[in-house]
């Protein structure tokens, strides 16, 4: 007897599996294109205007 899946959990499924594999990039060597485009010397500021309540991660 096959398990049924619905559709709901098959789409939380595959969303989780894209935001796995787009985190899983920068994981080990780093972000290739940062680390292509940006000199290690240099430094930033960044200011984070939040206009609604929201989870940061």
């Amino acid at each position: 007897m096959s398990k049924k899946i619905s559709p709901e959990r098959l789409y939380n499924f595959n969303i989780q599996k894209f935001i796995d594999s787009a985190l899983a990039e920068d994981t080990g060597d780093g972000d290739h294109t940062s680390l292509a485009c940006i000199p290690a010397s240099a430094s930033g500021k960044a200011r984070l205007l939040v206009k609604e309540n929201g989870i940061l991660a």
